[in-house]
C-alpha cells in the first residue's frame, strides 16, 4: 500500500501522483481561509482563490450540502439534467441538496469535499474518464458511502483494475476518540485503546472496504496527515471545536 506523495504549496496540498495522471487531487490549508458554505460570501471569495491558485479558475464547481449520510449525486457524461436539480448558490457553483458523495463521468467539472477531521476520499478511473469524490465520517463509513461509490462506477462501465483511490487528511487513530457505543458498527479490529480512552482507524476501515471488491494495496493511496496533530495548517473540529472553518479537498482532471 503506498503513502500519499504530497506538494506542499502556499494554501493547499497536492498529491502529485494523481498530478502525474493528469488530475488534481489538493487540499485547501489554513492559509487559504476557510471553505465551509457556511461562510456565505467569504467562504466563496476564498474557494475562487484556492481554484485560482491550483489554476482551476472558471472551471464550474459541483460540491454536497453535507448531511454525514450516503447519498451520492452520479452525473452522467454529456447529461445536463444535474444543472436543473442542482441549487446555484455562487457563479461557476451547484450544489446538491443532502449529498456526501459525487460520481461524475464530466471530468471537466470540479468535485468538491468539505472536511474539518472527516475523509474525503477521491476515485480516479484514468481509462473510462471517471471521478468520486466522497466525505466520510463514522456515520457515512458506517453506511459505507465508499463502497457505494465504487458500486456506482462499476455500473457506469468502469472496473476496479482501473481504479485508484486516494485518501484525504483527517483524524487518524490516533486522535479520533469515540465512545465504545461505536463497537456494535465496526469490528474491534479498527479501534485502538489508550487506557479508558478508544480511537477510531477511519481510514483504515474504509481501506478494508475496497479490500472487499478486491482491490490491490498499489491502488490505494492511503493518508499519513492528521488534522488534530497538524492542526496548525488544517482545520480539525476536535481541536478546534464548533468554531473552526473547512477544508476543502477538490479533485478533477487537469
Amino acid at each position: 500500500m503506498s503513502d500519499f506523495t504530497w506538494i506542499e504549496k502556499k494554501g493547499y496540498l497536492i498529491n502529485s501522483i494523481a498530478l502525474e495522471m493528469g488530475y488534481t487531487f489538493a487540499v485547501s490549508l489554513k492559509d487559504s481561509g476557510s471553505m465551509s458554505i457556511d461562510s456565505e460570501s467569504s467562504g466563496d471569495s476564498n474557494r475562487k482563490d484556492f481554484l485560482k491558485n491550483l489554476n482551476l479558475q472558471g472551471r464550474t464547481l459541483v460540491y454536497g450540502k453535507q448531511i454525514h449520510d450516503d447519498r451520492i449525486a452520479v452525473i452522467k457524461q454529456n447529461e445536463d439534467s444535474f444543472f436543473n436539480t442542482a441549487d446555484k448558490p455562487f457563479e461557476n457553483t451547484y450544489s446538491f441538496f443532502e449529498t456526501d458523495g459525487i460520481v461524475s463521468a464530466e471530468t471537466e467539472l470540479c468535485l468538491g469535499i468539505f472536511t474539518a477531521d472527516c475523509l474525503s476520499i477521491g476515485i480516479i478511473d484514468n481509462v473510462k474518464n471517471m471521478i468520486s469524490l466522497v466525505h466520510s465520517g463514522w456515520r457515512g463509513s458506517n453506511k459505507r458511502i465508499l463502497s457505494k461509490a465504487v458500486k456506482n462506477l462499476l455500473d457506469m462501465g468502469s472496473n476496479i483494475s482501473d481504479q485508484l483511490v486516494f485518501f484525504g487528511p483527517s483524524n487518524q487513530s490516533c486522535c479520533y476518540k469515540v465512545g465504545t457505543e461505536l463497537y456494535k458498527y465496526f469490528e474491534k479490529r479498527f479501534f485502538n485503546k489508550t487506557g479508558s480512552d478508544v480511537y477510531f482507524d477511519n481510514q483504515g476501515f474504509n481501506i478494508s472496504l475496497l479490500d472487499e471488491f478486491g482491490f490491490k494495496k498499489n491502488q490505494i493511496f492511503k493518508n499519513p496527515y492528521c488534522t488534530s496533530c497538524n492542526n496548525d495548517v488544517l482545520y480539525s473540529y476536535r481541536a478546534e471545536g464548533e468554531t473552526t472553518g473547512r477544508n476543502m479537498t477538490v479533485l478533477c482532471k487537469n
